[in-house]
C-alpha cells in the first residue's frame, strides 16, 4: 500500500489525480447539505451504532489479516488498523482498466465521501500508487446477506423483516437526501454485522445523480436483479433499486433464485431434483415479458432440506438425537410467510415502475411499520452469529 490520501482532508486530490474526475461537475469537497424541509427516517439512527470512527487513518497502520472476497471492480481484504484493533476493510481497484471503469471508481469516492447513515457502509478514506486505488471502509464482520442465506439454507422471516427495514432506511437516505441509485442492490452487497446491524455496500456501480428527475441511461449492475426497464434499455430511477431489493427478499427468504419461477410440476418433485434453469437471454426475455415473481408458500424444498441438516448437525454437537431437530424444522420450516410480508414483496415487484412503492411508503407497510427494531435486531444478531459459525 501507498501512498497519498484522497480522504477528507485531501479530496480535492481526487479530482485532480484522476482525470475522469471533471465529468462530474460535484464537487468532492462539498460540504454536506442537510435536508431542507423534509425529516428522512434514516436520521434517526434508531440505536443502531454506525461507527464513523474517530481517528485518523494511513495506509502504514493498516495490516492484511485475510481476504473478504471480491467486490464491483476490485478485490476486499480485512485489515487491522494496528493504532486502536479496529478492522476495517479494503477494497483494491487496478487503475490500468478502462476509462469507464476510472470514471465509476471516482463516482464511487464522491458517494462514499458524502454519505452520512449508519445504514450504510461507512467510508475511511481513499489512497493510490502502483496503479491502484485502495479505499478503505468500515469492515463487517458477518459478512453479506447473501453468505447468510447460502449457509442457513434461508433467512427466516423475523431477521429477513429486520435485514429489510434497515436497508430500506438506508434506501431512503440515499434515494431522497443523496439523489443517488445504488444500482446493484443484491443479497451479497447488503451485509451484516454480529451485533444485528445492516450496511449497504459496494458503491462500485453506483450513479451519483445531481439533477432532482434522478433518471439514468446507463446500464451498469448485476443483470439477473435488473428491473425490466433497465433490462429494455429504457431510462430507470430510484424505483429500480426496490425492484431489485424485492428480488433480494425472495431469495432469502426461500432459499432460492426467483427465476425461473418454481410451477406446479417443481413442487412435486423429490427434493434431490435438479431445479429448472434458463439461459442468460432467456432469463432476461423472462423476466422483461412474465409476470413478475410471487412469495411462495413455503421457502424452497432444497433450503429446508440444508435447514434440517444444519439442525441436525447442531443438535448432534450438543449431544441429541437429530430426529429432534427435524421435528421441529418440519413444525416451523412450514409455517407459511405472513400477508403483510407478502404485500411488501408485491409492492416492490411491480412491473411497472410507477405502481413501485418506494423506500419511504414500504417503510410504512404494515410489515415494517410496527416493527421493534431492538427486538429485530437481537433475533438478526442471533442468526448472523448462527451463520457465521458455518463453513
Amino acid at each position: 500500500f501507498v501512498l497519498s490520501s484522497l480522504g477528507v482532508r485531501k479530496g480535492e486530490d481526487a479530482k485532480t489525480s484522476f482525470g475522469d474526475a471533471n465529468d462530474d461537475k460535484t464537487k468532492t469537497n462539498q460540504p454536506e447539505r442537510e435536508p431542507e424541509t423534509q425529516t428522512f427516517a434514516s436520521d434517526r439512527h434508531d440505536g443502531v451504532g454506525g461507527d464513523r470512527f474517530d481517528f485518523d487513518v494511513s495506509l502504514d497502520e493498516l495490516v492484511v489479516v485475510g481476504a473478504c472476497g471480491k467486490g464491483a471492480g476490485g478485490m476486499v481484504q480485512k485489515v487491522v488498523h494496528v493504532p486502536t484493533g479496529v478492522f476495517l476493510a479494503v477494497k483494491i481497484v487496478q487503475m490500468n482498466v478502462q476509462a469507464e471503469i476510472r470514471k465509476n471508481i471516482i463516482g464511487e469516492l464522491r458517494a462514499l465521501h458524502s454519505t452520512r447513515c449508519p445504514y450504510v457502509v461507512a467510508y475511511r478514506g481513499a489512497f493510490f500508487g502502483d496503479g491502484s486505488v485502495s479505499i478503505v471502509l468500515e469492515y463487517a464482520d458477518g459478512g453479506s446477506v447473501g453468505d447468510v442465506t447460502r449457509k442457513l439454507g434461508y433467512i427466516e422471516e423475523p431477521p429477513l423483516r429486520e435485514i429489510a427495514r434497515q436497508t430500506l432506511l438506508g434506501l431512503e437516505y440515499l434515494h431522497c437526501e443523496k439523489k443517488i441509485v445504488h444500482r446493484d442492490v443484491k443479497p451479497s452487497n447488503v451485509l451484516v454485522n454480529t451485533d444485528g446491524t445492516v450496511k449497504i455496500g459496494d458503491f462500485g456501480v453506483s450513479s451519483h445523480l445531481a439533477n432532482s428527475v434522478a433518471k439514468c441511461d446507463s446500464w451498469v449492475g448485476t443483470v439477473t436483479y435488473m428491473s425490466p426497464e433497465r433490462i429494455s434499455g429504457e431510462s430507470y430511477a430510484f424505483d429500480s433499486d426496490v425492484w431489485s431489493l424485492g428480488l433480494s427478499l425472495l431469495e432469502c427468504a426461500t432459499g432460492r433464485f426467483p427465476y425461473p419461477p418454481e410451477d406446479a410440476t417443481d413442487k412435486i418433485k423429490e427434493e434431490d431434483a435438479k431445479p429448472k434453469t434458463l439461459g442468460f437471454w432467456d432469463l432476461l426475455d423472462h423476466i422483461v415479458r412474465e409476470p413478475a415473481p410471487s412469495l411462495p408458500e413455503f421457502p424452497s424444498r432444497a433450503a429446508l432440506a440444508k435447514k434440517r441438516a444444519l439442525l441436525a448437525e447442531e443438535e448432534r454437537d450438543d449431544g441429541k438425537e437429530g430426529k429432534e431437530a427435524k421435528d421441529r424444522e418440519e413444525n416451523e420450516g412450514r409455517v407459511a410467510f405472513s400477508n403483510a410480508f407478502r404485500e411488501v414483496t408485491e409492492m416492490c415487484l411491480q412491473k411497472r415502475p410507477e405502481r413501485r412503492a418506494g423506500a419511504r411508503a414500504l417503510l410504512k407497510s404494515a410489515w415494517l411499520a410496527g416493527a421493534d427494531a431492538d427486538y429485530g435486531r437481537a433475533i438478526l444478531a442471533e442468526t448472523v452469529t448462527r451463520a457465521s459459525r458455518v463453513a
